[in-house]
């Protein structure tokens, strides 16, 4: 689980560039608004990798790829609203896609802390 921390910072960061950049300060990120984004972010390669081999078989797993998905949709809709001039329908995305990635990241720290819970072993057992 050693490379999933700096994955969601990355991860993190990324959403905050998109939301600055729907407030015009600073320039959209890559990886996000691309055809397929979701396929190739970093975050999306370890959900499609690593993450599916470790836990592909919880039934929550296919929820978090439904979701992180979603938040590459919002984030296409949000600048395609940006740049048709609603700056107030592409807020209301950026909200929405705030809120939508506080749920991801909640439910994969949720997995990956039940996975890390799953793993430890009682101390007096090596007693």
């Amino acid at each position: 689980m050693d490379i999933l921390p700096p994955i969601l910072e990355g991860h993190i960061l990324r959403i905050q560039k998109f939301l600055r950049a729907m407030r015009q300060e600073n320039p959209f990120p890559s990886h996000v608004l691309e055809e397929d984004a979701e396929t190739y972010c970093h975050l999306g390669q370890w959900l499609r990798g690593d993450g599916a081999r470790r836990f592909g078989q919880s039934p929550e797993f296919a929820g978090l790829l439904v979701r992180h998905e979603r938040l590459h949709q919002i984030s296409r809709a949000a600048k395609s609203l940006l740049d048709a001039g609603d700056a107030e329908g592409a807020m209301h995305q950026g909200n929405l896609l705030d809120l939508e990635n506080r749920l991801l990241l909640a439910e994969l720290l949720t997995l990956t802390g039940k996975s890390h819970e799953r793993g430890k072993t009682d101390p007096q057992d090596s007693a």
